[in-house]
């Protein structure tokens, strides 16, 4: 069976990213209401499908190396500078 995906988790996660104010990965978790596991999983699947962050030691947050849009109307397109893809 396929995997359910939640888009409006990773559409919270994107936002957190996108602003840079993740804190370390089991405060970003929290935050979320889910594991740490989960949320590596989360991550995990998001990087498979294009989204290009990392994380800084440094600064303890998740940031977009490269810019990136991920907009969820009818359908879930992921927009970087590498082009447009949808998700779905």
């Amino acid at each position: 069976m396929a995997k359910s995906i939640n888009w409006k988790r990773i559409e919270r996660i994107h936002d957190h990213i996108k602003l840079e104010n993740t804190g370390p990965p089991l405060l970003f978790a929290t935050e979320l209401g889910i594991s740490k596991s989960l949320l590596f999983n989360i991550l995990e699947d998001m990087r498979i499908m294009g989204f290009p962050f990392a994380y800084c030691r440094k600064r303890k947050t998740y940031y977009y190396k490269d810019t990136c849009e991920f907009i969820t109307d009818n359908s879930a397109v992921l927009r970087t500078s590498d082009g447009v893809k949808s998700l779905l």
